[in-house]
């Protein structure tokens, strides 16, 4: 399938979507540390420190302040945003990176219906590959009978367009679960996983979720 090469590119590169998005990252580090407001690598990947750079750089430029790396966030940094095949890029990208939040809320809220929702007939999901939602939907219970108490929140998201494939998008996002037994210790841990959204009509799905190295 197509959409498998597409996939292997952006968990290879470990950015954003494709070595055009990994290259403009690392363009916009620089940038954003040549003001003084990034102070990481220059690695070309998502980070909680890059997102906060972001907001600061655009409250500064009196822009919306989502963290995302939209195209006037581009231009004002000095850059040219890659070519774009949606039109209205950066209400899609705040849309796709909205719609991350509001599915992990669905899926803590522990209500199967609007958690499917949000998914495509088939997914292709973590280290299972192409399932359906019914599969899907027994992940969380096995989950929920060893952590009955479980919490997560999103750290930060950020949503690229996918380079010469409209209509699709991808969103990193970091997460921290905080998990226990009831009465036992609390287990916590933080992963970065990646969201490939695709377009339904005036609506966006789930089409994957894959987590980064």
């Amino acid at each position: 399938m197509r959409f498998h090469a597409v996939w292997i590119v952006a968990l290879l590169l470990g950015g954003l979507c494709a070595a055009q998005a990994d290259d403009l990252l690392q363009d916009v580090q620089r940038e954003l540390r040549a003001r003084k407001l990034y102070f990481g690598a220059i690695d070309g990947r998502a980070s909680d420190d890059i997102a906060s750079a972001l907001r600061k750089f655009q409250r500064l430029k009196g822009l919306d302040a989502t963290g995302n790396l939209d195209d006037g966030t581009i231009r004002a940094l000095g850059l040219q945003p890659a070519e774009r095949a949606l039109r209205g890029d950066a209400a899609v990208l705040d849309t796709c990176a909205n719609l991350v939040l509001h599915y992990l809320q669905a899926r803590q809220s522990g209500d199967w219906n609007r958690e499917a929702a949000f998914y495509e007939e088939q997914v292709d999901y973590l280290e299972d590959g192409l399932v359906d939602r019914e599969f899907i939907r027994d992940t969380p219970e096995r989950d929920s009978r060893r952590w009955p108490v479980r919490k997560t929140i999103l750290l930060n998201r950020i949503a690229s367009l996918v380079p010469n494939h409209p209509g699709e998008v991808l969103v990193t996002a970091r997460i921290r679960s905080e998990m226990s037994g009831g009465s036992g210790p609390k287990r916590i841990r933080t992963e970065d996983l990646t969201f490939l959204l695709r377009s339904k009509g005036s609506e966006w799905r789930i089409a994957a979720i894959k987590m980064l190295p």
